[in-house]
């Protein structure tokens, strides 16, 4: 059937890309890759492999509009959509990488109690205070000052845990302003 046929054209193009980009092709690789998803819109697999070689080979945009497919076809991949978010906040962004980190920290497939969701928050505070949204990123930092308070509540990697660790004297100062700034003086006072 057509289906079929489709299905296995994909998978030739797929397993052309993956042969160009062990020889260091990435730009044919790439091109092939491009090919499979025409021929397979729906595989994740595909849109990970085009959102890594665009974004190698500065395509930004494309690995942008990659990126949001592939979001769509897994909205609880909520590690994409981190990604996608401090990639658009490196482009200066703001408005949109906090919705993409919005999105990453309500997927149901996300531990409210995983260094994971904690690092998010901190990034989407980050982000908030940016954008002049104290309320928001207030509500944010409760979350990290919940995790630096009471650690064993929380399942860190030891990388995040040492990544929040490193910089806690100043993150407490920051959580503290925040706290006070919307009238939260009971943790500002805990934090400072």
């Amino acid at each position: 059937s057509k289906a079929e046929q489709k299905k296995i054209d994909s998978a030739a193009w797929y397993m052309t890309g993956r042969m160009r980009e062990a020889r260091n092709d990435f730009v044919g690789a790439y091109e092939a890759y491009k090919l499979a998803m025409e021929d397979n819109p729906n595989s994740l697999e595909i849109y990970r492999v085009l959102i890594r070689l665009a974004s190698g080979l500065d395509k930004t945009d494309e690995a942008i509009q990659y990126a949001q497919k592939a979001v769509e076809l897994d909205p609880g991949d909520y590690e994409l959509m981190r990604k996608l978010g401090l990639h658009m906040a490196g482009q200066g962004r703001f408005e949109e990488a906090v919705n993409f980190l919005e999105k990453a920290s309500e997927s149901p497939a996300i531990d409210k109690k995983s260094g994971v969701y904690v690092i998010i928050k901190h990034d989407q505070a980050n982000l908030y205070e940016r954008l002049g949204k104290q309320e928001e990123a207030a509500q944010c930092w409760e979350v990290v000052f919940k995790a630096l308070t009471k650690p064993d509540d929380y399942t860190f990697e030891f990388n995040t845990r040492a990544q929040l660790e490193a910089k806690q004297g100043k993150l407490f100062e920051r959580i503290g302003q925040s706290f006070l700034e919307t009238d939260r003086l009971k943790l500002a006072v805990e934090a400072f």
